[in-house]
């Protein structure tokens, strides 16, 4: 069950960290929502799930549920 999300605000952090590129390493309603990518991290500010509303990614994890260690494509 594929899922698309529209993303309209991020924010980067160079960091080393031991995680594939597009995993989840931090998702929660109090910290945010954070991705390895390339040689760190990408933050998800603002994003729009389907058939949803745009939001910050803290709100939408305050009802919906990402797994950290999930691999987004």
């Amino acid at each position: 069950d594929t899922q698309v999300f529209k993303v309209f605000k991020v924010g980067a952090k160079k960091t080393q960290i031991s995680a594939q590129n597009g995993e989840v390493v931090k998702s929660s309603s109090k910290e945010g929502l954070f991705i390895k990518c390339g040689d760190g991290l990408i933050e998800i500010v603002e994003l729009q799930a389907p058939n949803g509303k745009r939001m910050t990614a803290k709100s939408y994890l305050n009802g919906k549920k990402i797994e950290v260690g999930a691999v987004l494509n």
